[in-house]
């Protein structure tokens, strides 16, 4: 049965929703204005994650999302029953690394080379994400990881990584595509050791991402000239 707004913002946010794809029973992470040709699909929604880093030896580990992932459309609607788990291995000594920041680059940009310093991936990392319906979507690539300090003593870290789809299920399955994601997490106080910093890492942090799917049905993918 059609409702009827009862005040003016109310229809204005009736129409809002409308125009980009979001109503009842509609998840609203399908972008179609974002896709181009007649076969791209593309997915945009964001992610409130729960980050761990366990530390294997003195010199290595991995930061990790289990079950902790609760997926959103871009106006902080949830999905209940999706969730999201990931994995990075680390190498400790390039946590360091991500407060260094890449020099200007040269002249002119619409021409090689680039100066690729201090931009070296922090490592590879793997990524599920499972929809309500039960679909889901792994991928795998590599990631990017700055730092900056705050005036108020903390820091604000970002992650960043481009991913290629290597399984899919449900509506998704045999599916070909790209995950774009850039996540970010703010630490209101941050020490000035390492061990203390990993200390921190170690009890976990909330992190927030914005993740993009450019993807291509399986009914829909031909073959390459041999």
């Amino acid at each position: 049965m059609a409702t009827h707004s009862t005040n003016l913002l109310a229809a204005l946010d009736g129409i809002r929703d409308a125009i980009a794809g979001y109503g009842e029973g509609t998840l609203g992470i399908d972008f179609p204005g974002l896709a181009i040709g007649p076969d791209e699909e593309v997915l945009v929604f964001n992610s409130d994650d729960r980050i761990e880093l366990v530390v294997e030896t003195p010199t290595t580990g991995y930061f990790h999302s289990t079950g902790h992932t609760v997926l959103t459309d871009l106006q902080g609607n949830p999905y209940p029953g999706s969730r999201g788990e990931s994995s990075l291995p680390v190498e400790v000594s390039e946590l360091l690394e991500a407060v260094k920041w890449p020099p200007p680059q040269p002249q002119p940009f619409n021409k090689p080379p680039p100066n690729n310093e201090n931009t070296t991936t922090l490592g590879f990392a793997k990524n599920l994400i499972a929809f309500p319906d039960g679909s889901s979507l792994g991928t795998v690539g590599p990631s990017l990881a700055k730092i900056v300090p705050l005036l108020s003593g903390g820091i604000q870290f970002w992650e960043a990584s481009v991913q290629a789809i290597a399984q899919a299920t449900g509506r998704f399955a045999g599916a070909r595509g790209t995950l774009v994601f850039s996540g970010s997490a703010h630490f209101p106080a941050w020490p000035s050791s390492l061990p203390e910093q990993l200390a921190i890492l170690q009890k976990g942090f909330p992190a927030r991402l914005v993740r993009c799917f450019k993807l291509v049905h399986q009914d829909r993918l031909g073959q390459l000239p041999s």
